[in-house]
């Protein structure tokens, strides 16, 4: 009766959502046919983390060579067992106009702890996902 149910419930949602999945399917399948990816590699020294205001989602700055900062923020970037790490790529799977359809986070080091907290007081601008400014840790507001 139970396995009857779940199969009715997911068949009622499937069918609501028809329309979206075959976008999906269409999206995927035009990124399968462009064999296409922008990739990102972060190999970090150190890194800080922002603390959220409301609902932004997670930022954080990586301190990588130069010294320079990169910013990486979003809301499928809050912490979970091994990111943030300092060891890690970002894969944006690209379709056939080069727009992004997927992303993977590839985390190939432990997940690490923040050198700095930056409390929303201190903090006078939220950075773009990807900006790099030249930098370090130590003098980031």
């Amino acid at each position: 009766m139970a396995g009857g149910a779940i199969a009715l419930w997911v068949g009622r949602d499937m069918k609501r959502h028809a329309a979206e999945f075959g976008d999906m399917a269409a999206a995927l399948q035009s990124a399968l046919m462009a064999d296409a990816a922008d990739v990102y590699d972060v190999r970090a020294r150190a890194f800080a983390e922002f603390e959220e205001a409301e609902d932004e989602g997670a930022c954080y700055a990586f301190e990588i060579d130069g010294p320079r900062l990169v910013f990486v923020s979003g809301q499928e970037f809050y912490a979970s067992a091994r990111f943030p790490s300092l060891d890690f790529t970002l894969v944006y799977v690209l379709d056939g106009a080069g727009r992004s359809v997927d992303m993977l986070i590839d985390k190939r080091g432990p997940r690490a702890k923040p050198a700095r907290m930056i409390p929303v007081a201190q903090q006078t601008e939220r950075p773009e996902h990807l900006e790099v400014r030249a930098g370090a840790i130590d003098t980031l507001r």
